[in-house]
């Protein structure tokens, strides 16, 4: 299990990298504003299905509350978005 004051160690990347497919998707639709009855509703699970699922994602990131959940998750997709860039550079000057 990972430790709350360890998760400052870890790339955000590695830690979403922890999470279930069915953790991930119920995080992206609660940090897009969604309730977890409406995220439960389009992911076909109860609500408190969602609410175990960002509990276990909670735990899993080392996350203190709901807003800091958010915030690795928005630094997780600025990762991914420059690792893309990286290799799109690349390839263009590969072929350039």
């Amino acid at each position: 299990m990972l430790d709350r004051a360890a998760a400052g160690t870890y790339e955000v990347s590695e830690l979403m990298d922890r999470l279930s497919l069915l953790e991930r998707r119920v995080v992206e639709l609660l940090v897009t504003g969604l309730s977890g009855e409406q995220a439960g509703c389009l992911l076909g699970i109860g609500r408190r299905e969602v609410a175990r699922c960002r509990a276990a994602a909670m735990r899993k990131v080392g996350a203190l509350n709901g807003v800091h959940l958010a915030r690795l998750v928005e630094a997780s997709r600025e990762r991914v978005a420059e690792v893309e860039v990286v290799v799109l550079e690349d390839v263009s000057a590969a072929f350039g």
